[in-house]
């Protein structure tokens, strides 16, 4: 039956946050005496629950008591949860039971964490967030509860708030109808030291080792000086001689020939026998 199957194996993981305050404070459930019903449709209204710690008030509010709930073998005993109306899951609806869960306390926190079980039997993982009032959340996939898996999921909380929500976007719980919501929580924790198996969050970066580091370089040693150059001596001056001119031959006499000849010879006989 899927009524069963809502509340059968649930998933688990805790939710934690960072910061070790000197005093811590753990509430159990089972420790406060609550009783409850085994499931949501016998729970009636939701109930508020005021708890008081070593640290102060812790108030619950949103969801409702169930003492062995039916066939949840990861956690048998008292928790509180919350779950919605849906057709095909076979819980009655009550609009007092909210999502988000909260859980106030009366003192800020630090290093909180939390039992959270998945009660539905999803195709694939849901998402959950979990959220302080000072701004910091953090993204969880929670496997089915078909899965029965159990993990530790951490939240570095602070402040006097802390939300737990189901994801109810469209699709997300398929086969479900859009809007469905299950989930208990138990153990919680807070100004504790956390565990080193955690699951890591939604989009979450892994850290890197630490590299080591880089080691200084040794200096460059100071190049000697290079000597100032010896200056260059002023060249001599060097005497240009002037070219020697070199003679033009004579004109030669042309021979005399042909009528110009005569002429000159019959003049040169005339002057002779005038002398």
């Amino acid at each position: 039956m899927k009524k069963a199957s809502f509340i059968s194996i649930f998933s688990v993981v805790s939710v934690l946050g960072y910061g070790v305050p000197s005093l811590a404070a753990v509430i159990n459930f089972d420790d406060q005496g609550f009783l409850g019903p085994n499931a949501f449709e016998f729970a009636g209204d939701a109930q508020t629950l005021n708890i008081t710690t070593n640290v102060g008030n812790v108030r619950f509010s949103g969801g409702v008591i169930l003492t062995n709930a039916t066939n949840t073998p990861a956690n048998p005993s008292t928790a509180y949860g919350t779950a919605n109306n849906t057709a095909n899951a076979g819980i009655p609806n009550n609009p007092t039971r909210q999502n988000p869960l909260t859980i106030e306390f009366e003192n800020p926190i630090q290093n909180f964490f939390l039992d959270v079980f998945n009660g539905l039997p999803v195709s694939q993982g849901l998402e959950y967030t979990v959220a302080d009032d000072i701004g910091n959340s953090a993204k969880f996939v929670l496997a089915s509860n078909l899965q029965g898996g159990f993990q530790k999921i951490g939240f570095a909380a602070a402040g006097r708030k802390v939300t737990v929500t189901a994801d109810t976007t469209p699709g997300a719980a398929f086969p479900f109808d859009d809007g469905i919501y299950g989930f208990l929580i138990d153990n919680v924790s807070f100004n504790t030291t956390l565990p080193d198996d955690l699951l890591t969050p939604v989009g979450a970066v892994p850290s890197l080792p630490t590299p080591e580091p880089i080691p200084e370089p040794e200096p460059i040693p100071e190049p000697e000086p290079i000597p100032e150059p010896e200056p260059i001596p002023e060249p001599e001056p060097v005497p240009i001689p002037f070219p020697t001119p070199t003679p033009e031959p004579p004109t030669s006499i042309p021979e005399p020939g042909g009528v110009v000849g005569l002429l000159t010879v019959g003049a040169i006989a005339l002057l002779k026998k005038k002398h």
